[in-house]
């Protein structure tokens, strides 16, 4: 998005995710038709359980993003007490790393919790129920810093280049005598120095 008035661009991004439920072995059967160890080749045995290894990484995504959440909402409590900002755990699964721009700072979220009525879920229900919960509890504060700070960098990107260009373009290798005062008399040094843009360089070494 771009202003016509000539304010810095929006850029945004949109994220859907569709979050497995509980993986629970017992109820998803993904341990049926696993293979014992040495039972069979080993590509055989790895391959009889690569659904119950699906359903284990699914079961730790969802607990750590039940983390992050956690982390999240005390935070929040933090912000409010003037204590330090605990660590959100984004980085322990590619779960919260994928999500991690649309759960926390200036993102706008809505969480959609789908649930069963029958009561052969209800422990499963009640879970998803209270996850919804700690999600709504989460407050993100909606700003325009980070495309601010996005065009003051561009902006100081095309100093820098504009500074090295002209640099580039005029700086010159010139020789100069250097008198030096000694016992024996003045001494004539000959020394190549750099000159052409000395004010640009001291602008490059400021930026």
């Amino acid at each position: 998005q771009a202003c016509v008035a000539g304010a810095p661009a929006v850029s945004s991004r949109l994220v859907l995710a569709d979050l497995g439920g509980c993986e629970k072995v017992t109820k998803s059967k993904a341990d049926e038709g696993t293979a014992a160890a040495g039972t069979g080749t080993w590509a055989e045995y790895y391959r009889s359980r690569r659904r119950l290894h699906e359903a284990v990484f699914i079961n730790i995504g969802l607990f750590t993003l039940k983390k992050v959440i956690s982390a999240l909402n005390d935070r929040v409590v933090a912000e409010r007490e003037g204590k330090p900002a605990p660590y959100v755990p984004y980085q322990d699964s590619k779960l919260t790393m994928l999500l991690s721009m649309a759960l926390g700072g200036e993102a706008r979220t809505c969480v959609v919790v789908t649930a069963s009525m029958e009561s052969a879920h209800a422990t499963e229900t009640l879970q998803a129920l209270r996850f919804g919960e700690h999600c709504a509890r989460v407050e993100n504060k909606l700003t325009l810093q980070s495309a601010d700070l996005v065009m003051r960098v561009k902006t100081l990107d095309d100093k820098i280049a504009e500074a090295e260009k002209f640099i580039k373009e005029n700086e010159r290798w010139e020789n100069k005598v250097e008198i030096r005062k000694d016992i024996d008399g003045d001494e004539r040094i000959l020394k190549s120095v750099l000159v052409g843009a000395e004010d640009h360089r001291q602008q490059l070494e400021v930026l």
